[in-house]
């Protein structure tokens, strides 16, 4: 527990909700962000652009 200080929540819409849902409590406190985005084939760079970019 702990193990990060926020969390950052980026999925297509359908699993965002499955994943929201089945956080716990813990993590909910921490989510700093929730996208309804797909970047599933996004690079480790372009993904970083475009959360920081959100």
């Amino acid at each position: 527990a702990g193990a990060f200080k926020s969390l950052v929540l980026c999925a297509p819409p359908r699993p965002l909700g499955l994943l929201r849902e089945n956080l716990s409590a813990p993590a909910r406190e921490r989510l700093s962000q929730v996208l309804a985005k797909d970047y599933l084939h996004a690079s480790a760079e372009e993904l970083e652009q475009r959360l920081r970019a959100e």
